[in-house]
C-alpha cells in the first residue's frame, strides 16, 4: 500500500514481484523499441510458460478470470466509511497509462460517468497514436482492459 496525495492506493504487485527473467526482458525489449512483433509474440508465449505455475498458488498471484475462488486471495483494508468520501477500482490497464501521463485517481473521482468513459477512451487512444509500440510505456499489450469504478459515499 502507499500514501500518494492523500489517496491511500492498495496495488497488488504479487505477479511483478516474481522473479521471472522473460518479464524483465520483454518489458527491456519494448522500451528498446522492439515493438509487438513477432519476436513480441514468442518471447510472451515464454513469459507466459514461465508463470504458469505460480498463478493461482500459494507464493504467486491470483487471476479470478481463470478460477474464481482466486478472489479469496484478493488485498483487501478496511476504512471507515465516515472518513471516505469516494473510492475507485482500476485494471492495470487504466491505472498504468493514467499514472503514467500524470493523472490522479483524485481527479478521476471528481469527474461524471461520461467523462470517466472518455478518459477510458483518450487512455486508449494515447495507446495507439502516441505509444503503438509499448516504448514510452512499456506494456505486454498493446491495448490491455481498461475499467475505473469510482464509487462515492454521501
Amino acid at each position: 500500500m502507499s500514501h500518494l496525495d492523500g489517496v491511500d492506493r492498495i496495488t497488488d504487485d504479487r505477479l511483478k514481484r516474481l522473479d521471472l527473467p522473460s518479464r524483465t526482458h520483454v518489458l527491456a525489449r519494448l522500451a528498446a523499441g522492439g515493438g509487438y512483433d513477432d519476436i513480441h509474440t514468442s518471447n510472451i508465449r515464454m513469459l507466459s510458460s514461465e508463470k504458469a505455475p505460480h498463478m493461482n498458488r500459494a507464493g504467486g498471484y491470483w487471476i479470478a478470470e481463470a478460477d474464481s475462488a482466486a478472489g479469496c486471495h484478493a488485498l483487501v483494508r478496511s476504512y471507515p466509511v465516515n472518513g471516505v468520501p469516494w473510492c475507485a477500482i482500476l485494471t492495470d490497464g487504466a491505472d498504468d497509462p493514467l499514472t503514467h501521463l500524470g493523472l490522479s485517481v483524485a481527479q478521476l473521482a471528481e469527474l461524471d460517468e461520461d467523462v470517466l468513459r472518455d478518459t477510458l477512451h483518450r487512455l486508449h487512444d494515447w495507446e495507439a497514436v502516441s505509444d503503438p509500440d509499448g516504448c514510452e510505456l512499456p506494456r505486454f499489450k498493446r491495448h490491455d482492459d481498461k475499467t475505473i469504478a469510482i464509487v462515492r459515499f454521501q
